[in-house]
């Protein structure tokens, strides 16, 4: 079986990073990870990026039982330019809350802002997760893009107690009737743990007080250069605690 390509992007700091290996770890499997920082490491006794790579990944406790195979992707920050090459080539892009403007303004430099390459941002606060929100920025990626997540999420989808995914349809035309029933068809067969409550376009607000964002809320994004601070700047959940909520654009 074909090992499954994701790209996760982390700054140096393992205290930080150690939670986000550790959902790695416990939500992903038989995945290749290839593993770019966004910074140099600064410590004296990691003066070599490749011993920090290792340090982090054998630190987790769940290291020797995952099946993911980790690589050193590159030996320099991440930059506008290696992202470019790199978008064909993975199925999900990978980063936490604390760390996404810094991916988002990297993509954004180089105008890749209309790419398609679903991003993942998980909670700071480690492992659970509580729900998802499911951001589709182009309609045409819509369907793909939910592919790639049943895909990668196996467990989650079809296994456990029933999780609630809301799905914001941002597309400018939104899906025609026949491509709504198809995705709703396919999630129903592969994703039937998930319980889809869909919104098009912008939040009204009786969709505001359902809507708890909190630091267990897990969003997919399938344009990695979208302003999810801004669009949430006008449509947030003003109670969140979670802190890429609490601030306007």
């Amino acid at each position: 079986m074909e090992r499954k390509k994701i790209i996760l992007i982390l700054k140096n700091d393992i205290d930080h990073n150690i939670g986000t290996i550790d959902f790695m770890h416990q939500h992903f499997t038989n995945c290749s990870i290839d593993i770019v920082f966004l910074d140099y490491p600064i410590k004296k006794s990691e003066k070599r990026i490749g011993d920090h790579f290792k340090n982090l990944i054998t630190t987790s406790k769940q290291y020797y039982d995952s099946s993911n195979k980790y690589r050193l992707a590159q030996s320099e920050p991440l930059s506008s330019g290696a992202f470019n090459l790199a978008i064909d080539y993975y199925d999900l892009l990978v980063t936490d809350e604390s760390d996404y403007e810094n991916v988002r303004k990297i993509v954004s430099t180089e105008n890749l802002n209309n790419v398609f390459l679903p991003l993942l941002i998980i909670p700071i606060t480690g492992q659970k997760f509580k729900d998802v929100v499911f951001l589709s920025t182009r309609s045409e990626n819509t369907m793909v893009a939910f592919k790639k997540f049943c895909y990668l999420f196996p467990a989650i989808c079809k296994d456990g107690d029933s999780l609630l995914l809301r799905f914001m349809d941002n597309s400018k035309d939104g899906l025609t009737v026949d491509e709504e029933k198809l995705l709703f068809e396919y999630l129903k067969t592969k994703c039937s743990n998930l319980s889809i409550h869909k919104v098009h376009g912008e939040l009204q607000s009786a969709d505001k007080k359902v809507i708890n964002l909190s630091e267990k809320t897990l969003f997919v994004v399938d344009n990695p250069g979208f302003n999810l601070k801004k669009w949430i700047g006008t449509n947030k959940s003003t109670n969140s605690p979670y802190a890429l909520f609490s601030l306007s654009a």
